[in-house]
């Protein structure tokens, strides 16, 4: 599907309109990248050729099945918790697991190596110029943190985390467009963590709510 613009001030409004007019009126929701832009070479015209997917083609089954995921409500309960704090700009959207497995080898390190290991990221709304924040167990603090919620448990493994969050996109849009649960700010889990010559396995939990109508799977 292609729409045109006048011009570049009008894309964050499209942006804005686009999802609820692709949905309210032709039952459709925009589908996965890639997506492209296009200049006209005589005007400032600008055209967006986007791919769109059938809402009703939408099942929580589906998602759960797709990423091998299960939902479960979960108290979260970390002991012995040291603070951190990624390097400025480092900050968004999933690739903030990159930053964790180069900027922060030491931490997954010592996290692998102790049973009930966790890391703790804190994935609330901030600023442009905040900083993401976490939590990570260390036999020497003495701080705790306990939270519970709705959470997506999910397992990924491999030799490229690049890779992971490239798939961790598209999770992130499938529940961007579910109709039964969608994404909510709070802390992010990855738990069960194995490192070994380079080869990486762990959980992540992602905490969740039901949408509304919505109770269960």
């Amino acid at each position: 599907m292609t729409i045109s613009l006048p011009g570049s001030d009008y894309i964050r409004e499209m942006g804005m309109c686009l999802p609820y007019r692709l949905k309210d009126e032709l039952g459709l929701k925009l589908g996965l990248p890639p997506h492209f832009w296009l200049a006209s070479p005589d005007s400032r015209a600008l055209h967006f050729t986007f791919s769109v997917e059938d809402i009703s083609d939408d099942s929580l089954d589906d998602l759960l099945t797709a990423f091998s995921a299960s939902l479960e409500t979960l108290r979260v309960t970390g002991q012995g918790l040291e603070p951190f704090c990624f390097p400025q700009g480092k900050n968004l959207g999933t690739r903030r697991l990159s930053t964790l497995f180069s900027e922060f080898q030491n931490v997954l390190t010592a996290v692998s190596n102790q049973d009930d290991g966790q890391v703790i990221l804190d994935n609330m709304v901030h600023g442009e110029d905040a900083q993401v924040q976490g939590f990570f167990t260390s036999p020497e603090s003495t701080e705790a943190l306990s939270f519970e919620g709705l959470y997506l448990i999910t397992e990924w493994e491999g030799d490229d985390i690049y890779c992971v969050e490239n798939r961790l996109e598209t999770l992130y849009h499938a529940l961007n467009h579910s109709p039964a649960i969608y994404l909510y700010p709070g802390f992010e889990v990855i738990r069960n963590l194995s490192l070994e010559k380079g080869y990486f396995v762990f959980q992540l939990l992602i905490p969740v709510r039901f949408s509304r109508g919505s109770s269960s799977v």
